[in-house]
């Protein structure tokens, strides 16, 4: 037996994924960030491999909350080791966009 409300869940879940990996090379943060389910390895913003470990670090809340402040106010919390070069006109995308880019960034 299925259950759709799950099996809905997952597609838009998918959905997300797939819209926010769009997004990600579209806007050019793969031109920045090491991701590897973007297959990017640039250097210039922090290593998005390892966003648990650096909203562990930030101690802002979720990883979740986390993220989405890291594009909408990239200089509120900036990792050690890199400098605030990251634009702040992520904060202006649809909140649908956002929402799509965090799912990406934390599958």
């Amino acid at each position: 037996m299925r259950f759709p409300r799950r099996s809905a869940s997952n597609r838009k879940r998918r959905q997300r994924h797939a819209a926010g990996k769009k997004l990600f090379a579209s806007e050019g943060c793969t031109g920045c960030h090491t991701y590897g389910p973007a297959g990017s390895n640039a250097t210039i913003g922090p290593d998005l491999d390892k966003l648990p470990q650096y909203a562990k670090q930030a101690n802002q809340g979720s990883l979740q909350q986390f993220v989405e402040t890291s594009i909408t106010s990239p200089g509120n919390y900036i990792q050690p080791g890199y400098q605030n070069v990251m634009p702040t006109t992520y904060a202006n995308l649809p909140p649908k966009q956002i929402a799509d880019l965090v799912a990406f960034l934390t599958q």
